[in-house]
């Protein structure tokens, strides 16, 4: 006698956003008034705490959010009480002050179950169970809802720990090449908004299939862009001048060698391969491809080249541009952008036009984390 293991799928290499709708799909048979299932993840240095996965895909509206959890009374002091909330009516409860509730109550969620979760002492995140039914959270159903939540945060957990093994063990490298080049700090941390910011502002004209597990993933990856360079000899890396043709040819090699450098890491630390593990390769060797084929180091052109690599290349010559260098001064964003915008065969003109859009968000980053003079 067989019998069909309903979760077996969880396990193979896909994205956590897809676990989260199988998991779904299968409690709605015994719970069928759940209607979605979210988890936020809090960061405990910045106190923010960020939408990153949800079992409705195409849920837009309650994507891409992020507020200060000091900001968020309720939920702070679930972190405090350490246990789960119900909310019978959420209409009655919430006003429109707070652009989550506003976009909840929009999205016709009636009521919600609410689970804060922890990795031994620290807060990690909250999970929501989200019903369009008043007051359907009673009884027994509690108790399979906390078990499908501890579920839930195992996968999560298990997936961020196999990231967090495999960046620190990579950040350790890039620490390395920041006591080579006290400078370099300041650009990855740049990177990392950047592409955070662009990322976002492509999502929200809702072209690409962006959603915030791509984008926690890919600002998490961003500083790893260059981690190559540390392969490359010091006379050619911190040359003031131009490079010759042939010092240029060995600093390119930088792409392949942190293509080299991730996957020799992963086959040392044994990280079971994750949807995002693509990703992360992608990024290093990838990011000074050029949508007319004139990038290196394969020559890719325009759907070759990965969106997370088209978006990490915008952000990267941006920062560059604007930042001083031993051959060059730093531009302003008005003439970087100008540039950028006047070489659509090479970089995204949508990418560039995110970008653009967000300049605010741009030059905040550029404010708080600033080269060494």
């Amino acid at each position: 006698m067989t019998h069909e293991d309903v979760f077996q799928e969880v396990h193979n290499q896909i994205p956590l956003n897809r676990k989260l709708t199988l998991i779904h799909e299968n409690l709605q048979n015994y719970l069928p008034f759940i209607d979605r299932i979210a988890f936020a993840l809090y960061d405990s240095k910045t106190d923010i705490l960020r939408t990153f996965l949800v079992s409705e895909p195409h849920a837009h509206s309650l994507c891409l959010y992020e507020s200060k959890l000091s900001e968020v009374p309720s939920l702070l002091a679930l972190k405090h009480e350490r246990s789960p909330r119900i909310i019978e009516d959420i209409s009655r409860l919430y006003g429109d002050s707070k652009e989550h509730s506003r976009r909840i109550k929009e999205s016709g969620y009636r009521s919600s179950y609410t689970l804060p979760m922890f990795s031994d002492e620290a807060l990690l995140g909250f999970i929501f169970f989200n019903s369009r039914q008043k007051s359907p959270f009673q009884g027994a159903d509690l108790n399979l809802l906390n078990l499908y939540a501890h579920l839930i945060f195992s996968l999560i957990l298990f997936e961020l720990n196999q990231t967090r093994v495999l960046l620190s063990s990579l950040k350790t490298l890039s620490k390395i090449m920041h006591f080579k080049d006290p400078e370099t700090g300041a650009h990855l941390e740049r990177m990392a908004h950047f592409s955070r910011i662009i990322a976002a502002g492509l999502a929200a004209k809702g072209k690409y299939r962006i959603d915030d597990e791509f984008i926690q993933f890919l600002s998490a990856f961003a500083p790893l862009h260059d981690i190559g360079k540390i392969g490359i000899p010091d006379e050619i890396l911190f040359k003031p001048q131009k490079l010759e043709p042939q010092e240029f040819q060995v600093m390119k090699q930088h792409t392949l060698k942190g293509r080299e450098i991730i996957d020799l890491i992963i086959s040392n630390l044994q990280v079971k391969p994750t949807a995002y593990v693509e990703m992360l390769r992608h990024i290093p060797e990838l990011h000074h491809e050029k949508l007319n084929g004139r990038g290196y180091p394969h020559g890719y052109e325009k759907d070759q080249i990965p969106l997370e690599a088209q978006i990490i290349a915008v952000a990267d010559i941006f920062d560059a541009l604007t930042s001083d260098r031993p051959y060059k001064k730093k531009w302003t964003n008005e003439e970087a952008l100008i540039y950028l915008k006047k070489h659509p065969s090479e970089w995204s003109a949508e990418i560039v036009q995110a970008l653009e859009d967000n300049m605010s968000k741009i030059v905040e980053i550029q404010q708080k984390f600033k080269d060494k003079e």
